[in-house]
């Protein structure tokens, strides 16, 4: 029985050898030993570091909110100088533009008044030229010429001289002297050759009106009043009688073609002085 037990713890002890060999154990690690004030010391100094941090971060927000403030500031100052300079490039533009269109704007108002005056002038002359000897209590003298309207059949011959018509042009009369010695007409030369003796001659027949005043010497104390002569009263009876042509164009054309120097008033005076002594 002894020996039994013996062999059992022999066997225990070189199993234990055989296990701690085989699979020594790690030491176990000793637990830290507390040590309050080191552990007071950091949470002092943790405490510091997160009043410092809050302080520094309470002394940013109070910087950043003063500068919000006065950014607020000044972009409302901005935004009033802003509008101020809008209001006075409105003003100027409008003061610009209104200097500058005034011309064109009174130049605009003359026009159209000018058309509106021209227009009632279209206007009564229309109605004056409608007016006739059959709508009014005008002579059939003043009626003017109308257009005949043509009832022939068109034809297709070109308009003009016909093949073998004899054609006929300007010449020069034959007895050109015999009228210039009659005062019936001028001969005037120009000579364009520089006086040479080999030239040829063209002709030109021309029309001159030109007044003609006549001083007449009489016995003292029998002069008498300027006054139109036989040729200007001619012409205006011919012109009316001959020709139809009303007593105001009659005297524009005589003021006309004498640069003014018969007076129309003094015209019309004279024409209805005649036709009034008929």
């Amino acid at each position: 029985m002894m020996k039994v037990n013996s062999c059992q713890r022999i066997f225990s002890s070189l199993s234990k050898s055989w296990l701690q060999l085989t699979y020594p154990k790690k030491p176990k690690k000793p637990l830290p030993i507390f040590n309050s004030k080191r552990y007071n010391e950091s949470m002092r100094r943790t405490n510091n570091d997160m009043y410092r941090q809050y302080a520094q971060e309470t002394a940013d927000n109070d910087r950043l909110r003063r500068e919000n403030t006065s950014l607020r500031a000044e972009n409302a100052e901005l935004r009033r100088r802003v509008k101020t300079l809008e209001e006075r490039i409105a003003k100027t533009v409008e003061e610009a533009v209104a200097k500058a269109t005034a011309p064109l704007l009174s130049r605009i108002a003359e026009l159209e008044a000018t058309v509106a005056s021209k227009d009632a002038e279209i206007l009564r002359l229309k109605a004056q030229i409608a007016k006739d000897s059959s709508t009014s209590s005008s002579p059939p003298g003043r009626n003017g010429f109308k257009k005949i309207p043509n009832s022939r059949e068109p034809s297709s011959r070109r308009t003009g001289g016909q093949p073998g018509h004899k054609g006929a042009t300007l010449a020069i009369p034959q007895n050109l002297d015999e009228l210039v010695e009659k005062g019936k007409a001028q001969h005037v030369v120009i000579d364009d050759t520089n006086g040479a003796e080999d030239f040829d001659i063209s002709w030109v027949i021309d029309l001159k009106i030109t007044p003609v005043y006549i001083e007449r010497r009489v016995p003292k104390g029998t002069a008498e009043a300027v006054k139109y002569g036989g040729g200007v009263k001619g012409v205006a009876a011919y012109l009316m009688n001959a020709q139809s042509l009303p007593l105001d164009r009659t005297a524009e054309f005589l003021s006309d073609m004498t640069d003014g120097q018969i007076n129309p008033s003094a015209c019309k005076r004279l024409v209805e002085w005649r036709c009034n002594k008929r």
